[in-house]
């Protein structure tokens, strides 16, 4: 009967779609952006020859691109994450779908997201239950392949992914699109207030839109005349390895850093712009404690981006500071390689060259820095430190993070700068003094209780909404 029931509700969906382009004016933006495409089509072999000049994997599965890949089941739940940080964001929503016994298709665009996914996700790929592949480009040959091959029953899209040619072939083929924890950043918003036709125009195109928070919910209803509910940050039901933490534990008891006094600070998910003046930071607190007889720090530092790796650990050691990869040290399941390396007491720190492992990091650290936060990027998560309950800093730049930074700054659990010299201060005193301020962990559990939950949430509003079946796990959370 509750198949029936969810049937109906898609065939009246089918029947009452508005399709998009749904104007003359979008269907006018529409056709000139894939002119766009269509034109700068011949650059595209070159666009991803020189990715993958960095990141071999580029040329990887390329024929995905195009629609092309091995079959899968019908009638799957299509979740797309474009990279590694949506990707990992999107574990708790899939593993919650797979315990309803739904399939997934999932798209990454970046092969950090793919590589991560195949790792995380191994045992349910190789049980059938979930298929990876990269998404289409926006061209529509390529997205009708895709979807006649894969015939979703609905797309999830994470965050603020906006593709035109994919919102307008879901419409041509009656597939549910759904914006999940939706994050319409401020800086976006009032430039697509002065222009509602272009960008805005798009969020008519999602059949429902579940906001990260009340603030993102309202700018969406301003433009458009979908449904908007609220579902919170998946990031928050993530769950954290338990071998990252017993693996960082280890580690700082073979260093010693306690005994020798030594706070340990990391640099997490540093962005473009942003390494020179970090690393003369680091010579700088190196400076002042010696100066002040105080104990040296220790150092983590973890850039963002994988192709920098090597080119910002280069600038490390040309900068005198002497750094021990996390390659040449640790094995792959972080077992450290050599012990006698942990006897130089002159080693200022670890260079984090590996994805996926950020937990390990911040476990060993007594204050954490979120990079791209001084590059107008517009900051990394503040999560994954804060569910470890470090004291966790942020440069000016914060508008990728709005939420849930207004609520941690309000409680009084991260601390932000407005410059270098700002964090300079603030770290120097920690240094001088030897505390280690941690933030009560009650008031970091008060905030996780609160702000969890979303991956339930979004299944319910999901079901509630007539895109899934109920379950008669399903919970009634509004």
């Amino acid at each position: 009967m509750c198949g029936e029931v969810h049937h109906m509700k898609f065939l009246a969906f089918m029947f009452l779609k508005k399709k998009y382009p749904y104007n003359f004016t979008t269907g006018i933006v529409l056709l000139l952006y894939k002119c766009v495409w269509i034109l700068f089509c011949p650059l595209i072999p070159v666009y991803f020859f020189k990715k993958s000049l960095k990141e071999p994997s580029y040329r990887q599965n390329v024929s995905e691109r195009f629609g092309f890949g091995k079959r899968f089941s019908p009638n799957a739940v299509w979740v797309h994450a474009v990279s590694l940080g949506e990707f990992r964001a999107s574990v708790p929503l899939i593993r919650g779908l797979l315990e309803r016994s739904e399939r997934i298709i999932l798209t990454t665009i970046t092969p950090a997201g793919r590589e991560e996914a195949q790792s995380v996700l191994n045992p349910e790929i190789e049980a059938g239950n979930i298929h990876l592949v990269y998404l289409p480009l926006e061209y529509d040959f390529a997205f009708n392949r895709f979807l006649r091959r894969y015939k979703p029953k609905l797309a999830i899209v994470l965050e603020i992914e906006l593709w035109p040619v994919m919102i307008a072939a879901c419409s041509r083929f009656c597939i549910p699109l759904i914006l999940a924890q939706g994050q319409y950043i401020e800086k976006s918003f009032l430039r697509d207030k002065r222009r509602p036709w272009l960008r805005g125009a798009l969020f008519n195109g999602f059949d429902l839109i579940l906001a990260k928070s009340h603030v993102h919910a309202s700018r969406y209803k301003l433009f458009c005349n979908s449904k908007v509910e609220i579902m919170g940050e998946l990031r928050f039901d993530q769950t954290i390895p338990k071998r990252h933490i017993d693996s960082a534990d280890l580690f700082l008891k073979k260093l010693d850093l306690r005994k020798s006094n030594r706070l340990c600070f990391c640099f997490g998910s540093t962005g473009p712009g942003e390494d020179a003046d970090l690393i003369l930071l680091m010579k700088r607190l190196n400076a002042k404690a010696k100066e002040k007889k105080a104990a040296k720090p220790f150092y983590i530092y973890v850039p963002r981006h994988k192709k920098d790796f090597f080119s910002i650990a280069r600038t490390i050691d040309k900068s005198g500071l002497k750094f021990l990869e996390r390659s040449d040290i640790f094995d792959a399941k972080l077992h450290l390689k050599d012990k006698s390396v942990l006897k130089d007491i002159e080693i200022d720190g670890i260079f984090g060259n590996s994805l996926g492992e950020i937990n390990f990091y911040f476990q060993m650290a007594d204050y954490v820095f979120i990079g791209n936060s001084f590059n107008d990027l517009g900051a990394h998560n503040i999560i994954e430190p804060l569910a470890l309950k470090k004291p966790v800093v942020v440069g000016p730049s914060v508008w990728g993070i709005e939420y849930p930074l207004v609520e941690a700054l309000e409680v009084g659990i991260v601390k932000k700068v407005q410059n270098i010299e700002e964090l300079y201060d603030y770290w120097l005193s920690k240094i001088l003094s030897d505390k280690k301020a941690h933030k009560g962990i009650a008031s970091l559990d008060k905030f996780y209780a609160v702000h969890s939950g979303a991956a339930q949430r979004c299944i319910s509003k999901l079901t509630k909404n007539g895109f899934l079946t109920k379950a008669s796990s399903d919970l009634n959370i509004k």
